[in-house]
């Protein structure tokens, strides 16, 4: 697949997962409609289902946007275990500041 061709396809995947994560972001899991996420990026249903077959798939997708967001986030200040410090054995505190 050409370069141009791959880029393309990548940005509709990204806009997909986009609109569903605003879908989820207002309705909730339940309340997302893959109809609709197709609608707001201006493709139809089967092109949807080509990127992701199924509505589990495009949720996976989602979280792991989430989850890329929060780390993104989290990266300047360094790992959450750099913050916490060993007290005894299993208890954790945080360092003073």
């Amino acid at each position: 697949m050409p370069a141009a061709r791959q880029s393309v396809s990548e940005k509709r995947r990204e806009e997909l997962v986009l609109a569903a994560y605003r879908e989820i972001a207002e309705r909730g899991f339940e309340g997302l409609r893959t109809r609709e996420v197709a609608g707001e990026v201006g493709v139809n249903i089967a092109t949807l289902h080509y990127y992701f077959p199924t509505k589990e798939s495009l949720i996976r997708a989602v979280l792991d946007h989430a989850m890329n967001r929060f780390r993104t986030t989290l990266s300047p200040h360094g790992s959450p275990s750099d913050h916490w410090t060993p007290l005894r054995g299993d208890a954790l505190t945080l360092p003073s500041l």
